[in-house]
């Protein structure tokens, strides 16, 4: 084929942190950069493409700020392309807001640098697989265009490739060599005269034709990317000449320039550009070179994958809404501090650093940005609460109730049975005890809601005289209860405690119907002697067997590898000893504490006639509490695992028996269908299919009927699938332990000895049930509730109403949360249409509405939406992402 041009890509693909903690990666920084500034400065046709990151210019010029300003030179020059990312993150792990918060602060930096704009090309160079809203995302941010090495083969795939979102929104993407990847002109070409082990030019550029003749013979289109940029590569001082010799030898332009233009270049070689809708997540085929999928780091480290969802819920979910609540209450928080959270957040979305395939410290560092990001959001929450507290206790004086105030952030009702602590003063003035004498005080009391109507709670833990970080209290007699709460969308729910003199107030009626059984009226479920839990739909039926197992094989892999050896024994949890407790039972919630104790090999033993799983043993308890409350559809489980063993994989079992070949998955902004079971038939290519991949804490199967079962995690867990055995059976990889980590002799952090806890749903689903339904559940799982206790006048007017109400069956919020740009009076709301048709969006606020708009990812405006008084009407396409801006 002939040439039509050539890009030449000279960069560096930077980790900020790998191999060593980010200090040492910076310390090779500094000279890489300082390279880069004296070869442009020196080369006035020369361009330079930074890796798709703008951390990189932060790092360096905290360092070097004098040779910052050169640099911020060429940067608004155009020399150097900065963004469009702040680190280039991995796509399975990170929430879709957090890949959008990533390309707003990668945009935001681009312009503090100097640049007109951030580079508006999809640099994903290194990332491990990509999801399918990828290219909707992009186009978001007016990003039209990707190159990419993972996640898609030669096999299936042309080198120019169109790739298509569930919207239709389509990005013109580039594959480079299967082989070696970004790194294969590199590699073949000019590695080793940037090395200085063959400085002979003819030479370079012998190799140079040679490779590129290679990549033209997979060339679909006369458009070639070279890409002269592996990791941590030194600038090549020879580029220009190089790229002036290929020009003379192909007799076309090799151009200095960022492949953005070539989205409208290719354009025109519609037909010849393989199709590929949704997610990319294929593994390699050819055996040469380095490119893999690296399927297996959604189970490394699920230490830090625990903290970072919890703290992305933490902000995504409460304190980007309390900000913008508050806001419109006359609480102003600085917005300052969320830029300082998101800055440490984003930090440790770079890809070796969420996925886990990094050294010890690089994760101990994450912890602590981690903890900042918390502290931060919690702070602010805190504060909100106490702010409302002071607004409500001045309305007046006299007889007081005590008053537990419940908040649900999110912008739908809810119904369901929550545990929440009641904080007493420790002088309540109703108590008893049972008996004739005070064995053990209790509280007495009943809850009304606000129409006076009691609400049966049941009570399941007392702990006196706490310290509680609460807006209204501090020293406080708690007692954890579970209560049938209706709580408003974004709102508060009220509840009044009442002591009760005359009488000894309890609840003796729970919901088990004998030992190990309980029933509400959705569902039943049933302990049984190993362990195991069976549950029947009582709405349709259906029966679930032997669910709650759990299996364990050897681990000799590392933080992006899971490999067994071959010598290697499956462990399962049957036949384990097991003792079953009922912790407490009641008229709103029943709870089993199932305590297996499951023996397996202490560790891998690495001896000099094979590699196999220790014959020494140890045991592994894991205790899981499963609660049933009333009202609730689901199972709220938590399980602890204690540990002991190095060197092994745990995976937890559950049969669904539905009948079918296909299971669904959430991801970011969508709900993807896979085939149950992997592809056999790459059992010889460098990386085989697995059965387990990526989903975001949202995975079910259903049967042809409507019927289902649902498994929703909380936090942590990202690698699952079906099996094509007889039960279909759900595979949920609670984690992997193992020692080695690159350029090191092993380390023990990444064992994860010790108590690690997890917290899902099982939830049985029916017909009626949507993709959406199914991601509002998992979202009130992860989100929960807040509440707290304050002694309010009687007949106090707290505020009763809900911030913002979306009504819509397939429609859900995404985001709700300051502008970037601090608009007083403005907020941006995200919507996601999880549905294959359109459907209408009726957001209701609490406030009139002065002005809706449509805006674009980076909250640009670019068309007026209906709202009338105080309600705004939307319609979304098919799988559509919106952006919102609302006065009001």
């Amino acid at each position: 084929m002939k040439l039509a041009k050539i890009y030449y890509l000279a960069g560096t693909h930077w980790d900020r942190e790998w191999y060593k903690p980010f200090q040492g990666f910076r310390y090779m920084l500094i000279d890489t950069i300082m390279d880069v500034i004296d070869t442009l400065e020196s080369e006035p046709d020369m361009k330079y493409v930074l890796d798709g990151q703008t951390a990189v210019l932060d790092d360096f010029c905290e360092i070097d700020p004098e040779n910052g300003v050169r640099l911020r030179k060429l940067i608004e020059s155009g020399r150097i392309a900065v963004g469009p990312w702040y680190t280039m993150p991995d796509e399975f792990l990170i929430s879709g807001e957090g890949l959008i918060n990533n390309l707003l602060l990668g945009h935001r930096k681009a312009r503090e640098y100097g640049a007109a704009d951030a580079m508006k090309y999809g640099y994903i160079c290194d990332i491990f697989g990509h999801i399918a809203q990828l290219p909707q995302i992009l186009a978001g941010f007016h990003i039209h265009g990707a190159l990419l090495q993972r996640g898609a083969n030669q096999e299936t795939c042309t080198v120019h490739f169109r790739w298509i979102s569930p919207d239709g929104t389509e990005c013109a993407a580039y594959r480079v060599p299967e082989d070696f990847g970004y790194g294969a002109f590199y590699h073949y070409a000019t590695e080793t005269y940037i090395q200085g082990w063959d400085k002979d030019k003819n030479n370079l550029l012998e190799r140079a034709i040679k490779q590129i003749d290679k990549e033209l013979s997979q060339l679909n289109a006369p458009y070639l990317i070279l890409m002269d940029a592996l990791d941590h590569q030194r600038v090549n001082k020879a580029a220009p000449w190089l790229a002036q010799k290929l020009s003379e030898h192909y007799g076309c332009p090799v151009v200095f320039d960022t492949p953005d233009k070539l989205v409208e270049e290719i354009s025109l070689w519609q037909g010849h550009r393989t199709v590929k809708y949704g997610e990319l997540n294929e593994t390699s085929k050819l055996k040469p070179g380095t490119n893999m999928l690296l399927t297996y780091v959604l189970s490394s480290r699920y230490d830090v994958k625990k903290a970072n969802d919890r703290v992305q819920t933490l902000w995504e979910k409460w304190a980007d809404l309390m900000t913008v609540y508050y806001a419109f209450k006359g609480k102003h928080i600085k917005p300052g501090f969320r830029r300082v959270a998101m800055l440490e957040m984003i930090r440790n979305h770079a890809h070796d650093s969420i996925c886990g395939c990094s050294v010890g410290d690089v994760h101990k560092d994450m912890h602590y940005r981690y903890r900042q990001a918390e502290t931060i959001a919690n702070e602010i929450i805190l504060d909100c609460f106490r702010y409302d507290v002071h607004q409500l206790q001045a309305e007046g004086s006299g007889q007081k109730d005590m008053v537990v105030r419940i908040f649900n952030p999110l912008p739908f009702p809810r119904h369901e049975t929550v545990k929440i602590d009641l904080r007493f003063d420790p002088g309540f003035p109703a108590t008893y005890s049972e008996g004739e004498r005070q064995y053990e005080t209790k509280n007495s009391f009943i809850i009304e809601d606000e129409l006076g109507n009691v609400i049966p709670y049941t009570l399941c833990d007392i702990r006196r005289n706490q310290v509680c970080q609460s807006p209204s209290q501090y020293i406080v007699d708690e007692y954890t209860i579970c209560l049938p709460v209706d709580m408003p969308a974004s709102g508060y729910a009220h509840y009044i405690v009442k002591p009760v003199h005359d009488r000894r107030m309890r609840y003796i009626d729970g919901l088990s119907r004998d030992l190990r059984s309980v029933e509400s009226e959705y569902l039943r479920f049933h302990v049984n002697n190993d362990g195991t839990i069976d549950i029947t739909d009582k709405m349709t039926g259906r029966q679930y067997r032997r669910l709650l197992s759990y299996m364990d094989d050897g681990e000799i892999g590392d933080g992006w590898m899971h490999i067994d050896p071959v010598s290697n024994r499956q462990v399962f949890s049957a036949g384990s000893r097991v003792t079953v407790e009922k912790l407490y039972d009641g008229p709103a919630e029943c709870a089993f504490r199932i305590c297996t104790y499951m023996e397996v090999p202490a560790g891998m033993v690495y001896a000099a006639d094979n590699i196999r799983r220790s014959e020494d043993s140890v045991i592994m308890p894991i205790t899981t509490v499963v609660r049933l409350g009333v009202g609730n559809r689901y199972l709220d489980i938590h399980t602890t695992v204690d540990n002991t063993a190095q060197n092994h994989r745990l995976q937890l079992l559950l049969p669904t028996g539905i009948a079918g070949n296909r299971y669904r998955a959430g991801q970011a902004f969508t709900v993807i269908e896979r085939p149950t079971g992997f592809d056999r038939s790459t059992n010889d290519w460098k990386e085989p299919d697995t059965l387990v991949k990526n989903f975001d804490g949202l995975l079910y199967k259903r049967a042809a009927t409507g019927e289902g079962l649902a498994f929703l995690s909380a936090y942590g867990l990202h690698e699952a699938g079906v099996m094509d055995d007889d039960d279909s059976t759900m595979v949920v990889t609670l984690f992997r332990s193992f020692d080695k980590t690159i350029n090191t002799n092993g380390q023990p952090d990444g064992q994860l000895l010790g108590k690690l806890d997890f917290h899902y749903r099982l939830l049985l689903i029916d017909e009626a049930f949507t993709d959406a339904d199914l991601v509002r559940c998992r979202d009130a799982l992860q989100t929960g509730v807040y509440q707290y206790t304050v002694w309010l006048p009687e007949g106090h007017s707290a505020d009763k109403g809900s911030f913002v109400r979306l009504d819509s069956k397939n429609v859900v919020v995404s985001a709700i949360k300051p502008p970037e740009d601090g608009q007083a009076n403005d907020l941006i709301i995200r919507l996601v249409n999880y549905a294959a048709a359109p459907d209408i969006a009726r957001l209701e606020f609490g406030q009139l509405v002065k002005e809706a708009k449509k805006c674009d990812l980076l909250e640009v405006p670019y068309e007026h939406c209906q709202h009338v008084d105080n309600r705004v009407y939307i319609e979304l396409g098919p799988h559509k992402i919106q952006t919102l801006r609302i006065t009001l």
